[in-house]
């Protein structure tokens, strides 16, 4: 009886901390299936600056709330860097309008339709409120009217008000 117990205690702690890792991990996980998508000139996900700067050069400063937001490539491409956070530091943020770049196979100018039919393919949910907006795990893909744009939700500043 007391073995019995004993391990149904190491089982439900082990799923339960398999679970919370699984939480506090998404951001980086869902950011690894997205980088496997992603034709922006071989940008990823999570980069740091300097290696952006590497791939699309020196970038140009625009204002911005919560993060550092550079152009790139005549401001074809704009990218985020949280202040804080998970992701504090490392690209968290994209946004494409040149023709020459997409995000999981949606390029700027795409329909919503086209972009649903794409996106569904790689396991994204539309969003029942905004039809513009893609979601699997903490990965949100909006398609708007001239771009499409990528970000990882950051469980760890939910909330916080710029």
């Amino acid at each position: 009886m007391k073995l019995r117990r004993k391990s149904l205690i190491i089982i439900v702690i082990s799923v339960t901390v398999l679970i919370l890792l699984e939480y506090a991990l998404s951001p980086y996980i869902d950011a690894y299936r997205i980088n496997k998508h992603l034709d922006i000139s071989g940008v990823k996900m999570l980069m740091a600056p300097s290696q952006v700067e590497e791939i699309l050069g020196k970038g140009s400063p625009i204002g911005g709330f919560g993060a550092e937001f550079y152009g790139y490539d005549n401001s074809a491409v704009v990218i985020a860097y949280p202040w804080e956070g998970l992701l504090e530091g490392k690209v968290g943020y994209i946004d494409v309008s040149g023709p020459k770049y997409s995000i999981c196979g949606v390029r700027p100018g795409d329909s919503s339709d086209k972009a649903k039919k794409i996106l569904k393919g790689y396991g994204f949910i539309q969003d029942k409120k905004h039809k513009d907006t893609f979601r699997r795990g903490s990965a949100r893909i909006y398609i708007l009217w001239e771009s499409v744009r990528v970000d990882i939700e950051d469980w760890s500043i939910k909330g916080h008000v710029y």
